[in-house]
């Protein structure tokens, strides 16, 4: 509870100070029993890992997202996760920042591009799925042990408590994340009969219940609308791309919003949308959409038959613009390298013809 002045502690006749927080074990504990102060010191470790991770990454740009993701699970995941089975439960925005950083560095994104993007394109859940997995285990780990074990008497002591007193606790919130996952009756049983089986549906349940919001977030938000998405994976070109760093992020940054179009940057000055027109072609009336970038505007006709071909040149549709990204999704790279290649040169007839502010952001 709160830290009150009148208190005094002593051991061995010496005064003990009496502080709000206090690390212990590698986890910072606060006199208000909540874990604010403890996720963000956590997230504060990863960061400095990150960056030493982000460094090792610009070292050797050719790395493949798939490696980059491995070395951030070893390196930097585990420093955000310590201690999680016990302070899982706070928001910890301060770590899913941590994530979310690496991922949007890796992409060559900004930071403020659409969060639903950026997921999509990588496949990666947000942390606090794997927290509340950790947390699961742990608690069906508590289960198995015998009553004489000070963490199961520990946790008998919070058991009574929620279901005498109806008080809110560690153990009250694990009954809730199973109610709320639709796994009552495994709180009810306090049992489960095989723990890995268990474990895999709670966690396809975590994950489709996010799918299921990112879903509505891409088709909510403003940004989505254009956003091409089969279903929630990583995108192949982030890959087969490895050695095509400028192809990657150019193709990244196009699909996360994170460029100068119209679009895009008529939202930073509050242009109506329809208002957001382009400045090179003819047809002043059409938003400068990623659609319109990529197979209208007569700007860049022919960039676009000598990369996209005169199926993509000619008669463009919504369908063909979903049509070219869904050729990305092939493990042959020849597709990515095409649209990267587009998106680059024209991005360059931008610039040459509209000054940097006619720049995709491209690195």
């Amino acid at each position: 509870g709160l830290v009150s002045s009148q208190d005094r502690w002593l051991y061995k006749g010496e005064e003990l100070e009496v502080v709000n927080h206090y690390t212990y074990l590698g986890i910072e504990l606060s006199s208000t029993g909540k874990f604010a102060l403890a996720q963000s010191a956590l997230g504060d470790r990863a960061r400095k890992a990150l960056f030493m991770l982000m460094r090792y990454i610009a070292f050797f740009p050719n790395i493949s997202f798939g490696m980059a993701r491995n070395l951030f699970n070893t390196l930097v995941k585990p420093i955000m996760m310590y201690g999680c089975e016990v302070w899982g439960f706070h928001q910890a925005t301060d770590i899913e920042r941590v994530s979310l950083r690496f991922i949007k560095y890796f992409l060559g994104v900004k930071r403020s591009s659409p969060n639903f993007a950026v997921y999509g394109e990588t496949g990666i859940f947000p942390q606090d799925i794997e927290r509340k997995i950790r947390i699961i285990k742990y608690w069906l780990k508590i289960l198995k042990l015998p009553r004489y074990r000070l963490t199961k008497a520990s946790y008998l002591f919070l058991l009574d408590d929620v279901l005498v007193r109806r008080a809110t606790n560690w153990v009250s919130r694990v009954r809730d994340l199973l109610n709320a996952t639709g796994f009552s009756g495994v709180w009810n049983a306090q049992l489960v009969e095989s723990e890995t089986s268990f474990v895999n549906k709670f966690r396809s349940r975590l994950q489709d219940i996010f799918i299921q919001e990112w879903w509505t977030d891409v088709e909510t938000s403003p940004k989505g609308t254009l956003y091409c998405k089969d279903s929630f994976a990583c995108e192949p070109y982030l890959d087969c791309l490895k050695g095509h760093v400028l192809l990657r992020r150019s193709i990244s940054q196009l699909r996360c919003s994170s460029h100068h179009l119209a679009i895009e940057s008529g939202r930073w000055y509050e242009i109506p949308r329809n208002d957001r027109v382009c400045r090179l072609c003819g047809n002043r009336d059409m938003v400068e959409s990623e659609y319109h970038f990529l197979l209208v505007c007569t700007a860049y006709s022919e960039i676009r038959v000598k990369y996209l071909g005169h199926y993509f040149a000619l008669h463009p549709s919504l369908l063909k613009f979903q049509d070219l990204f869904r050729r990305t999704r092939s493990s042959n790279a020849t597709w990515s390298i095409k649209l990267g290649m587009y998106i680059i040169m024209a991005s360059r007839t931008r610039e040459a013809r509209l000054g940097s502010f006619g720049q995709l952001g491209l690195v």
